[in-house]
């Protein structure tokens, strides 16, 4: 009888206990921070490979708090109805995951997504690689549950390096070329705004198609002595093409590289990494790995987002080819050469 009694309560208690456990789990699971990080682009761009690895390397200190990714890919697809399409799709998302934290990266993410949740009770906003100023996505406003980090280009270091690309001690004209996207157009107003005394800023043109690109750079290239500073570039359409397509990157570069009389300097690494000489640019791993800290801090409940402070570019990164600055006549100090070897931004023959 009493052999039975036992039977019978241990099967309860075990019973009791997987319900237990599963009570726990579900619980765990329910209240478990939750962040979906939006991508304006995919991973066919090297500058969001590189955010995105900054933001794993820190979310993978914090294995409570559970990580979804998304991409729009509007590098690739720039019309109307795509971009509408692209934010539908990640409000749908939104529904599903039930995140605490969207970290949007890049200004698209914040036009077609972030920005409409700036006031929402529920839901925080962190922002990283945002090129305009806040007020375009209502994130300086009142009450808006937003913080982040905005990427400036480094203009400071770009000035300070025009020193070795100069052919004598006259000021030099800046050129400032790019495509027409809508990073390009604020980082054109950040060149042009920013003091380049005792250079000046010639003129800053930007290009629809291939054609124009390379009528420009013929244009600017009859210069003696200036400098053209290469912003994107991703989305070139080839005039003769009818389709619509953009021009493959790696030859716009080559192209650029092969024809420029003047020294082109990028304010992106991918300049470099698609057959460029040089480039000054804003730290991707920085922007990834501040913006995913701030989302900690703001998922694990320890402070609102908008108590988080908004920071902005602190460190840049140097890329360098070697052999197409010694090919064009450039020579710079080595510590730049040292500092593009040592995070791994060094080439010594084409990418």
């Amino acid at each position: 009888m009493m052999k039975n009694f036992y039977k019978y309560l241990s099967r309860i208690l075990q019973f009791v206990f997987v319900c237990g456990l599963f009570i726990c789990i579900i619980y765990f699971s329910i209240t478990r921070p939750r962040v979906l990080v939006i991508q304006s682009y995919d991973l066919d761009y090297s500058w969001t490979v590189d955010v995105e690895k900054a933001i794993k390397r820190v979310f993978k200190a914090h294995p409570n708090i559970l990580v979804h990714y998304t991409y729009m890919n509007t590098k690739n697809n720039k019309s109307s109805e795509y971009l509408r399409k692209a934010g539908a799709a990640v409000d749908g998302l939104i529904a599903q995951v039930h995140p605490n934290v969207l970290l949007l990266v890049d200004d698209n993410a914040q036009r077609y997504v972030g920005m409409r949740y700036r006031h929402d009770p529920n839901i925080s906003v962190v922002f990283a690689g945002v090129n305009a100023d806040l007020s375009a996505y209502g994130y300086h406003e009142k009450g808006a549950n937003v913080t982040g980090i905005l990427e400036r280009i480094p203009l400071d270091q770009t000035q300070h390096i025009l020193q070795f690309f100069q052919k004598n001690d006259k000021p030099m004209k800046i050129f400032v070329l790019g495509d027409k996207s809508t990073t390009v157009s604020h980082d054109a107003k950040m060149v042009q705004d920013f003091d380049w005394a005792p250079h000046k800023v010639e003129e800053a043109r930007l290009c629809q198609t291939f054609q124009e690109w390379q009528e420009a750079i013929l244009e600017f290239s009859k210069c003696e002595n200036g400098v053209i500073l290469v912003t994107n570039y991703q989305q070139l359409i080839d005039a003769e093409d009818p389709s619509g397509q953009f021009v493959e990157p790696q030859d716009v570069m080559a192209w650029t590289t092969q024809h420029s009389a003047l020294p082109t300097i990028g304010n992106n690494g991918f300049v470099v990494q698609d057959g460029g000489g040089f480039a000054v640019a804003t730290s991707p791993y920085e922007q990834g790995e501040m913006a995913a800290l701030k989302a900690v801090e703001v998922a694990s409940g320890s402070k609102k987002a908008m108590n988080v402070p908004i920071s902005s570019t602190n460190l840049f990164m140097i890329y360098m080819n070697g052999t197409i600055l010694k090919k064009h006549g450039f020579q710079l100090p080595r510590v730049y050469k040292a500092f593009a070897k040592v995070t791994n931004t060094y080439y010594e023959s084409a990418p």
